[in-house]
């Protein structure tokens, strides 16, 4: 399709475009920029500037920089503003509750002193109370101690005492050393209480040097042995208890005493077993004479009193005494005979000692015994006669051993 040109229309308006202006327009328009400052009022002049168009650009740059920093500060200065405020409320609140706490604290602090103020009371108090309590306590610690003193004091006498018995009982026992039998169990006993006090010798050493801390050096013990006929027995115990320094000092005096009690315990145990095994032999040897007189016949060979003059062997001796005296047990023992006996011996008294040893009591003029009867030293069993073939009133005594006649003068010591 074809269009044709209208002949009756208007010329077309050619619009050139405003690049193509400013290429048209001369090289000094190029360069500068006019602006046409209109008046307000109708009778000024319109008047036109021109400036340098890069100077228009940097100002126009200038002003769009200044433009939005501005802005930007504005929106800065207003962030700020709020946050100020914000700060501002929080502030307050924070004062607010620094106020209320500030009170509180105060209250507690209050409450604080014045409970302070009470447990300082009380804290006095109950210092004052420790106190008392302490000294109290010291006190009754303190007559503790001297009440355990009095206790080692009495234990240290009672021990001295015990000692002093053993000694008595050692040297009664002494006594009696002729007799076989009683020496060589004393022998057996002195060797038994020498391993004893051996086996204590470390308890010795401990009180001969004092406490090993040195606060009771003068607390020492010292035994010596002393020998009665041979046997060993024991000297006093010296005990010197020192002053109360401590508990531990009061310890080592309780464990010395008691160790040197358990030694004496044992020594006279020891005593004790072997006084048991004597005793029989003190209580029936037969050492007591008859009769206290004059010996008118001794043992052994003789020449016969009746007029025959043969030589004959006495198995006695004959103790002269005027008739009706006490004939007395020589040692204790049980009658096994007691009559009238063949062979001029008249009335006679058996008395079984025990360990294969018997007395014969003859020519009694009584005999105040019976068989099976239990007799003691130095009890009545007859009386002095002339019963049997005699040649005036006397005792024919006789000390059988085994079985067979032997001496009796060494029998008599008492």
């Amino acid at each position: 399709m074809f269009f044709k040109k209208n002949p009756q229309a208007p010329p077309a308006v050619k619009v050139k475009k405003a690049s193509d202006i400013i290429k048209s327009g001369s090289h000094k328009q190029k360069k500068y920029l006019s602006l046409m400052l209109v008046p307000s009022y109708t009778t000024g002049k319109t008047r036109s500037v021109r400036i340098p168009r890069a100077l228009f650009y940097c100002v126009l740059i200038s002003v769009f920089a200044i433009s939005s920093v501005i802005a930007g500060l504005q929106i800065r200065a207003e962030h700020l503003r709020r946050m100020a405020q914000h700060y501002s409320t929080q502030l307050s609140m924070t004062e607010e509750q620094f106020r209320e706490f500030k009170f509180e604290t105060e209250e507690e602090l209050d409450e604080w002193r014045a409970a302070n103020a009470d447990l300082a009371d009380q804290l006095g108090d109950e210092i004052f109370d420790r106190r008392r309590a302490e000294i109290n306590m010291r006190r009754e610690h303190q007559g503790t101690l001297d009440d355990v003193q009095d206790y080692l004091e009495e234990l240290e006498r009672q021990i001295q005492d015990f000692e002093e018995k053993l000694n008595a009982a050692v040297t009664g026992l002494t006594h009696r050393t002729f007799i076989p039998q009683i020496a060589n169990l004393l022998e057996q006993m002195n060797n038994s209480q020498a391993q004893i006090r051996a086996a204590f010798l470390p308890a010795e050493a401990a009180y001969e040097n004092g406490y090993a801390n040195g606060h009771a050096s003068d607390h020492t013990v010292a035994f010596a042995d002393t020998r009665v006929d041979g046997v060993v027995g024991l000297s006093a115990v010296s005990l010197s208890l020192p002053p109360v320094v401590t508990e531990d000092d009061l310890h080592a005096q309780i464990s010395d005493l008691l160790n040197t009690l358990e030694m004496l315990t044992e020594l006279k145990e020891n005593m004790q077993y072997y006084r048991e095994r004597i005793q029989p032999f003190c209580d029936n040897y037969p050492t007591l004479w008859p009769v206290r007189a004059t010996i008118s016949s001794g043992f052994g060979g003789r020449r016969c009193p009746f007029g025959s003059g043969q030589w004959q062997q006495h198995t006695g001796i004959d103790i002269q005494s005027p008739r009706g005296t006490s004939i007395r047990a020589a040692g204790g023992g049980v009658v096994t005979f007691a009559g009238w006996a063949s062979g001029g011996l008249g009335n006679k008294v058996i008395i079984d000692h025990g360990n294969n040893i018997q007395t014969w009591y003859a020519h009694n003029s009584v005999n105040l015994v019976t068989v099976g009867q239990r007799v003691s030293r130095g009890d009545i069993i007859a009386r002095v006669g002339t019963t049997g073939s005699t040649t005036g009133p006397h005792v024919h005594y006789e000390v059988h051993v085994n079985g067979r006649p032997v001496n009796p003068r060494p029998f008599l010591s008492e």
